[in-house]
Formats: C-alpha cells, structure tokens, sequence
C-alpha cells in the first residue's frame, strides 16, 4: 500500500483544492500507478490537476514500461499535420543556424520534419530508448529523462519545443525549471499542452482527457502562470485544433515564450473559468457514458459474453459501464497492444481472435472507422456494436 500523499498545484505549489470527480481506472497488475484520480482544483490560482498519490519515481517506472516510438515517415497523415501546425506557429522566429532541441521528442518526427524544411542543428531528448533507424542522419539523440536532461545535454539551446509532455508531468516546478537551464539566455521556449477549456466543445469520447497520463488540466492563463513564475516572458499564445483521427481535432494551446535574464516575484492571473468548464466537460461526458450503456444493454439483451476491440482510454472506462460488468468480457483485440491484460482479460491481437460469436463492441470511437474496417476486413460474423451510432446525442 503506497502511502498517502497529497499532491500540490503544479502552477502554483499551493496545497489547498476542491474536489471536482474521482475515476478508478481497471489496470493491469504491472502498472506500477494507482488505478483511482481525484481531479481537483486549486482554491488559490483555479488551475484544474489529477492526483493518484503516486510518485515521479512511480510515472518513471510506468513511461519506461510502456513508451513505444514508430520511425520517422511512418507517422498518420494526422502527425505529419501537426508537424506543420507546430512549424507554421515556430516559424517566425526561427533561424536556420539555430540550436534546436525537442524536449520529449518522441520517435523524432518533428525534428525529421525540421531536417525535411532545412534545419541542421538538432537533438532530441527522449526517456525511452530509440533505435538508430528513428534517429540516424535525421537528429542527435540523447537518452534522458526529462528531469536530468539540463545535466545530461552539457549544452545550451537557442529554442527548445516541448509538445505533449508538460500535462504528463507530476513535478512541473522541476520540469520548467529544467527547461530553463536548457535554454540559452533570451531562447524560446514552445509548449503544446491540451486546451482544458475546450474538453467540453467536442465530446465524442467521454472522459478521454481524463486518463492515467493526463495529469495537469491547463488552461491558457494557467500556463501563463505557470511560465510566468519561472521566467518567460510570453511572446505568442495561440488556441489551434491538432488532428487526431478522422473525428477529432485536439483543442490545444500552443505558447512561445522566451527566457527572461532573471526570474521574479510576480502576482498571478487567478483562473475562474477553467473548473466551471471540466465540470461541464464532466456532466456531458457522464451523459454520453449513460447513453452508451443503455446503447449496450438493449442491443445485447440476452446475451451474456461479449468481446471489445480496443484497448485505449475508452475501452478501458467501458468496461466499467453496468451493462457490461453484468456479462462476461471474452477479450480485448488490439492491433498495437501496449499491455497484456486488463483487470485480469486478456488483450489478443487480431489474429489470435478467439472461436467466438459473442457480438464485438468497438471500443473506440475516435478510430471506430478503422477498427470496423479491420472487422470487415476479416469477414467475421460476430454482430457488431457502433457506439458511434449514439455519439450525437451528447450535444447540448
């Protein structure tokens, strides 16, 4: 049993929150995180975060585990447009001698596409360890956590972008910190952080921004905040829509700031708007979760054994839903399984799809169109249940 611990605002270290929703996750037995999240906000600045009372050293273990990075050029054509997105916004005040550095860089595809647009002098930081394939003749690669990176890279950075990493992190008083002894005095600093003000407008995967990894809700004034106590000075901030499947563009909030010489005391912008919006998020998620159970209980009816295709963010929450606890789950399939159970029911590739006519849930819906082509494709005779096909019902 870990111990009790309560996590502080990651703007503004304050330790005082109201509770806004817990959700218990069912994970498997290697994750080395609780399964339950409180989402609370902070009574002092309104920044929205999700506490486990888990550890960095915790999060450490469970990236480690299961972080897993494609080459660059076999990214989605979603990717590769927002590479251009990220590019078109960074532009303006690149030059081509610049140092650059991604912080977080994943399989390396936007410092590929840096190379692909004429830039040479650049380093991707990543935890996880990348083979030569993703990273040779395109980028250095350097193996580091993000926490040691300042340390680890002996060097200093004209620009340093950060994309998708600051909402992960448990410590962001250490992890902006870091990002300011990587840059050179007056270097720029990109962050792209999910826009939490916005989960509410689209809501087709109920609960997806509430996850595992999601840990920091940020709104744009938070992230001003945050950047503000550290040193930045705020050049640019715009609110863009990143594609991430056929259905869904990512509301994000993308910030250039640059490093200012010293930081200082300032008074920070208190955040009233941001709870009122996850609390909607929360109503309209909770909503579609209902519909989606009733969607389940009156198509299955009699039947007592099922089998869901998936195995993300949402087929895991599904799996909770009183009209699925109530029947057996046979299996989860997966084209790209990063775990091998959940809660105990195995997740199988499609090729190992067991002798079964149990009808097939797609447990997605963000990628319910490819899955249900993977279905077609296989001529399974399995009936199958869209939940697509109840996802409109959510609009207010």
């Amino acid at each position: 049993m870990k111990p009790e611990t309560v996590r502080s605002c990651p703007v503004c270290t304050e330790k005082s929150y109201d509770s806004l929703y817990e959700i218990n996750f069912p994970i498997p037995e290697i994750f080395p995180l609780g399964s339950r999240q409180e989402i609370k906000c902070c009574r002092k600045c309104g920044m929205v975060y999700s506490d486990s009372g888990d550890t960095q050293a915790d999060y450490d273990l469970y990236y480690n585990r299961l972080s897993k990075y494609s080459a660059p050029g076999t990214e989605s054509v979603h990717a590769k447009t927002r590479f251009q997105n990220t590019f078109r916004l960074l532009g303006p005040y690149l030059k081509k001698d610049f140092n650059i550095c991604d912080l977080g860089c994943g399989g390396g595809g936007l410092l590929t596409y840096f190379r692909s647009s004429g830039f040479e002098e650049l380093t991707g930081i990543e935890a996880a360890e990348l083979s030569p394939e993703v990273y040779k003749d395109k980028f250095s690669y350097l193996r580091s956590s993000l926490f040691e990176a300042d340390r680890a890279a002996r060097k200093r950075f004209e620009v340093l972008t950060c994309i998708g990493v600051v909402e992960h992190l448990l410590d962001v008083e250490t992890g902006i910190q870091v990002m300011r002894n990587l840059l050179n005095t007056e270097g720029i600093l990109y962050l792209e952080v999910p826009d939490a003000e916005k989960y509410q407008d689209n809501v087709i995967a109920p609960f997806q921004d509430f996850n595992l990894e999601h840990i920091n809700h940020f709104s744009s004034i938070a992230l001003r905040n945050v950047l503000t106590r550290h040193g930045f000075e705020t050049l640019s901030l715009s609110h863009i829509y990143q594609p991430e499947s056929p259905l869904y563009q990512m509301p994000v909030i993308a910030i250039i700031a640059r490093k200012q010489s010293k930081t200082a005391d300032r008074a920070l912008t208190k955040e009233f708007d941001l709870a009122p919006a996850i609390i909607n998020y929360i109503k309209k998620s909770q909503l579609l979760m209902d519909r989606y159970d009733q969607y389940i209980e009156d198509e299955l009816k009699d039947i007592s054994k099922l089998i869901i295709w998936g195995s993300g963010q949402l087929a895991v929450k599904l799996s909770q839903l009183p009209a699925i606890k109530r029947r057996t789950i046979l299996a989860f399939i997966d084209r790209n399984p990063s775990i091998s159970d959940i809660a105990g029911v195995k997740v199988l590739l499609p090729d190992d799809f067991p002798a079964e006519d149990s009808p097939i849930l797609i447990g997605s819906t963000l990628h319910a169109g490819s899955i249900a082509a993977d279905i077609s494709k296989r001529s399974l005779p399995n009936k199958v249940l869209d939940l697509t096909k109840v996802s409109n019902l959510q609009k207010p």
